[in-house]
C-alpha cells in the first residue's frame, strides 16, 4: 500500500535507470525523487518524511556502499535497497549486514523492487514512530524529581518497594508514594516504552539485597527498561 506522505529516493548514475524506477515507482502508487551520484543526494534538501533510498552499488564519486556507511555515522536512518548490475557476493554481504532491506541484482522484476520500497516504507514509519514515542517518554522523565528517578531507577531495575526503601535509607510508605507519582504520569505505561523495553528474555537472575541480612530473592524475566534505565541514570547525574 503507497502512502502520499512517503517518498522513494533513487540515486543511480546511468539515467535510463533512474527514469524506469522512477516511472514503476509512481506506477506504483509511490512519490519518487531521482540523483545522478551520491554527492548530489548528500546535498540536496530532502523532505522530512517516511522514506526510502534505492541504492546502485557502482556509482562514480562515492560507491553506494560507502554513502551507507557514511549515512549511517551522520545518524541518518533510512532504508537502502541496492541494486547491482552483477552478483556480488561480498558487497551484498556487507550491504545486509550494515542494514539494507533489499540488494537485488539487474534486471529484477518489478515485483520484487516494490516489495522491498513497501518493505523499507513500512520500516522507517515505525522507527519514526518509535523515534518520536521516546522523545516524547524522556520529556516525561525530565519532569520527575531527583528522588523520584532515584526510584524509578531501581523499579525498572526490578525492585520491589521495600528492597527500594532499603536501598535508598526511607520507609516503604514514601517509596509507595513516589512510585504513585511515577504511575500518574504514565511513565511505566507510556507507549513509547515499547522501544526502550523490548520483549522480556525468559532468564534467572538476583536482585540487589535490600539489606545484608535479606533473604536472596529470584525473578524471572530479564528487565526491559535498559534504554529507559541510562535514560534515567543520565539525567540524575546532570
Amino acid at each position: 500500500m503507497s502512502d502520499p506522505k512517503c517518498i522513494v529516493f533513487v540515486v543511480d548514475d546511468d539515467p535510463l535507470v533512474r527514469d524506469s524506477v522512477a516511472d514503476l515507482l509512481g506506477s506504483a502508487g509511490f512519490a519518487a525523487q531521482t540523483f545522478g551520484s551520491a554527492t548530489e543526494f548528500i546535498q540536496a534538501k530532502r523532505p522530512d518524511v517516511s522514506a526510502c533510498l534505492i541504492l546502485d552499488v557502482e556509482l562514480p564519486d562515492l560507491s553506494g556502499l560507502d554513502l551507507q556507511t557514511d549515512l549511517a555515522k551522520s545518524g541518518v536512518e533510512v532504508p537502502i535497497i541496492f541494486l547491482t548490475g552483477h552478483g556480488d557476493i561480498p558487497k551484498s554481504v556487507r550491504a545486509m549486514k550494515a542494514g539494507a532491506v533489499e540488494f537485488l541484482t539487474k534486471p529484477f522484476r518489478a515485483e520484487e523492487l516494490v516489495d522491498a520500497v513497501r518493505q523499507a516504507l513500512e520500516r522507517d514509519g515505525e522507527f519514526r514512530k518509535q523515534r518520536s514515542e521516546t522523545l516524547k517518554l524522556r520529556e516525561r522523565l525530565g519532569t520527575l524529581t531527583p528522588r523520584e528517578r532515584q526510584v524509578l531507577a531501581l523499579v525498572v531495575a526490578g525492585l520491589l518497594n521495600k528492597q527500594i526503601a532499603g536501598e535508598l535509607g526511607t520507609t516503604e510508605l514514601t517509596i509507595k508514594a513516589h512510585r504513585g507519582r511515577v504511575i500518574d504520569f504514565g511513565i511505566l505505561n507510556w507507549p513509547g516504552s515499547a522501544v526502550c523495553f523490548g520483549p522480556p528474555r525468559k532468564r534467572t537472575g538476583t536482585l540487589i539485597r535490600a539489606k545484608p541480612e535479606a533473604e536472596e530473592t529470584r525473578w524471572t524475566g530479564e528487565p526491559r527498561w535498559s534504554c529507559l534505565k541510562r535514560s534515567v541514570e543520565s539525567t540524575s547525574s546532570a
